[in-house]
């Protein structure tokens, strides 16, 4: 999320080794926090400098799975594959 991306990737990441010690089987899917109009956090995206898309082309590419948001770090998804990848 954009408040505070470092804590919230370290707690989601302490919070599924946790559930994964419960349950062996657990499988989960890791996604970045994607912002869209209308909901709540928009504004906080936006001012935390999410650039709004302006053509129908550039809200194509505002996906879950292509979206990179301006607060992330680029060592954030390296860290998350490895995660994934380990468990």
């Amino acid at each position: 999320f954009p408040v505070n991306p470092d804590k919230d990737i370290k707690a989601t990441l302490d919070m599924i080794t946790k559930a994964k010690m419960i349950d062996l089987s657990l499988r989960t899917r890791i996604f970045f926090y994607t912002p869209y109009t209308g909901t709540e956090l928009y504004q906080l995206a936006l001012n935390k400098g999410l650039k709004e898309p302006k053509s129908l082309e550039e809200w194509a590419e505002h996906t879950l799975r292509k979206f990179e948001a301006p607060w992330g770090k680029r060592e954030y998804r390296y860290t998350l594959e490895i995660f994934a990848n380990f468990y």
